[in-house]
């Protein structure tokens, strides 16, 4: 039976390296302003090479959303890896989420920008598959807290919204420039927030 082949780490390595750039193009002119000959310069790769493996920029910018996403999953989850108490999972979540976002700004731009764009429909499964495994993870952890009797007993959409909600405004207004300090500074304060919203102590 044939077994599916990894791609060539030469494949990953450009694939990653298109997707930098793209990031870079967009972030500097817009996913309007941004072209494929832009990208094609700004990575080293050939246009031809662009096509291929992305089919055309509307392939490119999803590529660049998805990378970022998945980015964003693998340092946020990453916090319920070694299932920390309560409050330190609260707290590890809030400073997790605001650290990724100073520390990838084109990205979070990226991400919050770009959605509901037209092209990214074809996007969903994998978009939903990625939040469901992301969510299921803090919310397994959550039950288990709950059962403990040191997180309240809270509908996970507003579990989560109470925690990174704040967090959601404050990054917002930071992107835009209505904030000077990174948002990262903010976090032993939002993180407090948050656990007092949610914990039983």
């Amino acid at each position: 039976m044939k077994t599916k082949r990894e791609p060539y780490a030469g494949t990953r390595e450009t694939r990653g390296r298109i997707v930098k750039a793209a990031l870079a193009c967009f972030d500097e002119a817009g996913y309007e302003g941004a072209s494929m000959k832009d990208i094609s310069r700004r990575s080293g790769a050939a246009n031809g090479s662009i096509y291929h493996h992305f089919g055309g920029k509307e392939g490119v910018a999803a590529a660049v959303y998805l990378a970022g996403l998945a980015s964003y999953q693998e340092r946020t989850g990453a916090v319920f890896s070694g299932d920390p108490g309560a409050r330190e999972g609260v707290l590890g979540l809030v400073t997790a989420h605001l650290a990724w976002v100073e520390e990838n700004p084109e990205w979070a731009r990226f991400l919050a920008s770009m959605r509901h764009a037209g092209f990214m429909g074809n996007q969903d499964p994998a978009i939903r598959a990625g939040n469901v495994e992301w969510a299921g993870r803090i919310l397994a952890w959550k039950a288990r807290r709950v059962q403990g009797g040191s997180l309240r007993d809270l509908a996970p959409g507003l579990f989560l919204s109470l925690v990174l909600g704040p967090c959601q405004e404050l990054v917002r207004l930071w992107l835009e420039g209505l904030v000077p300090d990174g948002p990262a500074a903010a976090a032993e304060t939002l993180g407090q927030a948050a656990w007092r919203a949610v914990g039983t102590s």
